[in-house]
Parts: C-alpha cells; structure tokens; sequence
C-alpha cells in the first residue's frame, strides 16, 4: 500500500485534538515531509492552539500512526528537519559559557 495512492482524508487518522476533542480543520494541518510510504504532518489545533507531530506510515500490512505534542511550530519543524541533534558536547560548550559570563551560579 502506498500513502500516493490514498485519499488525503484517509491518510489523517488523528481526525480530532487529544486534549480539547475539538475536529481538527484542513487548515490546522501541515505536511512537513511527504514519501511513498510516509507522512510526517504538523497539526495547530485551532481551538486550544496546542500543536502535534504525527508520522503516518503505510505498508503491505495497513497504516499505522504516532503522534507527538510539541511546542514547535510547522515553520520550525520545516527548518530542524534533518538538522544534526545536539550532543553532549554541545551542552557542556554551552553550559561553560553561561558560567563564563556569569548567568549560572
């Protein structure tokens, strides 16, 4: 099976907010990454605002989906996408230059 070849509507299976239960409208929603066999959208609710990642996969055996709430908006998940994560490395950088100028204890 292939998402391509399913009707948009079909491919939303979160059809409303986990935490307000209001029905999400088409414009609360934001493909972010589109595949033959995934989809990653954003989804704003336009009642509580609260925002949602949701990865939908299809395979030979059905779809499936996972959903994620995030504070992020869709234009940042646009620009982190395929970003390298932060490592430890970093926040030690990090944490040595707050101490440097003084913002931590």
């Amino acid at each position: 099976m292939s998402l391509q070849s399913v009707p948009q509507e079909q491919t939303t299976l979160m059809k409303t907010c986990p935490l307000c239960e209001e029905t999400y409208k088409s414009k609360d929603i934001c493909v972010v990454e589109n595949r033959e066999d995934a989809q990653l959208y954003h989804v704003t609710c336009h009642s509580c605002n609260y925002a949602m990642l949701t990865f939908v996969l299809a395979s030979e055996n059905g779809m499936g989906s996972i959903g994620l709430l995030t504070d992020l908006h869709a234009d940042d998940v646009h620009r982190l996408r395929g970003k390298s994560p932060i490592t430890h490395d970093d926040i030690l950088t990090f944490h040595t230059l707050l101490k440097r100028n003084r913002l931590i204890v």
